[in-house]
């Protein structure tokens, strides 16, 4: 019996063993198996990161302009030995001051890195770039009043990803990936739609106007970026230190008729955004803390936009200036300029929005002079009216600057009143003449076919030049027409910015 329960006893020992040492082998196997499981599934992430990244760089090398202006100012900016002054914001900076012209007067190195549709933030983040790097101990921040508006758009990441293009042209994989993550994380953006299409930059580069093979060929082939910008935007020209600029202007009048679609409506002025001030606020304090000279420059309208302001201009741009002085910033509104040496004229203007080259090579020299001088806060008050001179500003235009006209409708006739922004030392006179149009069009389509295709021929004097304001028309034929409000100085001998007009359907 003893030798029995041992040989059981041992037996079973033996069983447990070999169980234990199977459970073991299978413990091993499983481990391996799970880490081999890791391991593919680490290499196939990474796999999919490496192929996600080539077809993204390809899509970018694809869709992005080559000739794009972000790239040339960040190119010009980053290549440049030494640069000690930077002008930034978006296109109205872009194409209002000319580094050139600064370093002439100032013995600067000034470089441009305004680009289009920059915001704020993002002029921000380029003043921190630009002095971690090196080291700028100026800057000259271009802003417009539509710079700090509500933006219902605030948190579309397009204006972000185009200034991101330059920005970020030099910067390591690692920076890269930091910018993409921090965008993509900020509380503005998270959870939105674009804060999943931020990692592929290149698809806010994709429209009607995306030319891939083009942009492909040139990259492959080196071309200069430069020159082939030249190529793709008429009348476009590159200066030096990342500036470009237009030379040619809107022609805003044929034949006595206003072809500008800035003049058809009264400018009205949105409200300032609370957070674009605060934005404001932060930047003015940065470079006080860092000892960076600030200079804020409002960059210019056309004169028949701004003095047609309802009288609400000076106190929307107080609380600006304020905040400049109460950090010791300068501050410049290039629309309060006395002096015609420096105030810009129509033609010198591209558009409604911005300075052609010539306009901007004057505005600068007036920057120029200011800094220049010895004591730039008397040259200031000599050069600028203050807001609080705002009507001896507007009254400082020649001319007639603005019309506008009601119209009612009675018993088959118009009854049109006129209304018209002008000098207060000038009578204006008005003209009115008529077309008719097609029945068949919209009033969008005439309005646009009224400043663009206007024939002298095809229309009809119903008032010949009278100042009086109110006239009653009644029309021959019943349809639509289009009338062209026309205005001039009552004395042909005083001054005028050309004739200025309204153009209106009824």
């Amino acid at each position: 019996m003893p030798i029995t329960k041992l040989t059981h006893h041992t037996d079973t020992s033996i069983s447990q063993v070999a169980c234990a040492s199977l459970k073991n082998d299978q413990s091993k196997t499983s481990s391996f198996s799970f880490k081999q499981r890791v391991i593919r599934r680490c290499v196939a992430a990474l796999i999919f990161m490496i192929v996600f990244c080539l077809i993204n760089v390809a899509l970018m090398c694809a869709f992005v302009p080559y000739s794009s202006w972000s790239l040339i100012s960040w190119e010009a900016f980053n290549k440049a030995s030494h640069v000690d002054t930077i002008i930034t914001g978006s296109s109205y900076a872009e194409r209002t001051i000319n580094p050139t012209i600064l370093d002439d007067k100032l013995h600067t190195t000034t470089y441009t890195v305004a680009v289009p549709l920059q915001s704020l933030h993002d002029s921000f983040h380029a003043i921190k770039k630009t002095h971690e790097t090196r080291g700028i101990s100026r800057v000259i921040l271009g802003l417009r009043h539509e710079s700090l508006w509500d933006d219902p758009n605030e948190t579309d990441l397009k204006r972000h990803a185009i200034f991101s293009t330059g920005y970020l042209s030099d910067l390591s994989l690692p920076y890269y990936l930091k910018d993409v993550s921090q965008t993509v994380f900020d509380p503005h953006y998270f959870g939105k739609r674009d804060s999943l299409n931020y990692p592929v930059l290149w698809g806010y580069h994709v429209n009607r106007k995306s030319d891939p093979l083009n942009n492909l060929s040139q990259r492959l082939s080196s071309t200069d970026r430069i020159a082939d910008s030249v190529i793709h935007y008429h009348t476009w020209h590159y200066y030096a230190n990342g500036y470009g600029n237009y030379s040619s202007n809107t022609k805003w009048f044929d034949h006595g008729v206003d072809l500008g679609k800035g003049t058809l409506t009264p400018f009205e002025f949105g409200k300032l955004s609370d957070e674009h001030m605060k934005t404001y606020e932060e930047i003015c304090k940065y470079c006080k803390e860092h000892n960076i000279e600030l200079i804020t420059v409002i960059t210019p309208y056309p004169s028949f936009v701004f003095v047609n302001d309802k009288g609400v201009y000076p106190s929307m741009m107080k609380p600006l200036e304020a905040l400049a002085q109460k950090y010791g910033s300068r501050y410049i509104d290039l629309n309060l300029v006395k002096d015609n040496q420096y105030r810009p004229s129509l033609l010198q203007f591209y558009d409604v929005e911005h300075l052609n080259s010539s306009g901007a090579d004057r505005v600068s020299a007036l920057v120029a002079d200011i800094l220049s001088n010895t004591d730039p806060d008397a040259r200031m008050n000599e050069l600028l009216y203050r807001y609080d001179q705002w009507e001896d500003c507007r009254n400082s235009y020649p001319g007639v600057q603005h019309v506008s006209c009601t119209i009612s409708a009675q018993d088959g006739e118009q009854n049109i009143h006129i209304d018209s922004c002008h000098n207060d030392k000038i009578t204006p006179e008005f003209r009115i003449v008529a077309r008719k149009v097609k029945e068949n069009l919209s009033n969008y389509d005439i309005m646009y076919r009224a400043y663009k295709n206007y024939d002298p021929t095809a229309t009809e004097v119903i008032r010949d030049w009278s100042s009086e304001t109110d006239f009653t028309w009644k029309p021959k034929t019943k349809g639509k027409y289009i009338l062209y409000i026309q205005s001039r100085p009552l004395i042909q001998s005083d001054q005028d910015c050309g004739l200025t007009r309204v153009i209106t359907v009824v």
